[in-house]
């Protein structure tokens, strides 16, 4: 059964999709989701360097409060299974229903910080930052200001 059957599956089987925000399985959901689209744009070209991996492992460190084997615990399980496009989708959904707009701001700073980890920008990781973006409804005008917020810190 792959990560995303675990996790995501069943919490759209049915039409109640009623979470409690404090329970430990929302919020091992959360952590798994976030983890997921990270791993997900790192490889968006193709490489996933140890600079990524670095930056990945501090962003769930310090927005879960997770020691360093639970980041690679999290990091190895979402490593070893590809995303097709419809998990893919479907976990935008979860991440769209379940996050309040700062909680998807943020997540989207991550993301971009990673697609800056490596010093190469590619066209894939702008395309899937697009469309996540999309997925999310963050608008141009949100993205611009995460784009310039995340390089104002990364020039700090």
């Amino acid at each position: 059964m792959s990560l995303f059957d675990k996790i995501f599956k069943k919490k759209f089987e049915g039409n109640s999709r009623e979470l409690d925000r404090t329970s430990e399985e929302y919020k091992s959901n959360i952590r798994a989701a976030t983890a997921a689209l990270l791993v997900l744009m790192a490889h968006a070209d193709d490489s996933f360097s140890e600079v990524e991996y670095q930056k990945i492992s501090a962003v769930l460190k310090k927005k879960f409060n997770l020691s360093e084997g639970q980041v690679d615990e999290l990091l190895e399980e979402c490593k070893s299974h590809v995303y097709p496009e419809e998990q893919v989708q479907t976990t935008l959904k979860f991440i769209d229903k379940n996050f309040y707009f700062d909680e998807k701001y943020d997540l989207m700073k991550n993301l971009y910080a990673v697609m800056l980890a490596d010093s190469d920008l590619s066209t894939m990781e702008m395309k899937l930052f697009t469309k996540i973006s999309a997925a999310l409804g963050i608008n141009k005008i949100a993205l611009a200001t995460i784009r310039t917020d995340v390089e104002r810190e990364l020039n700090s």
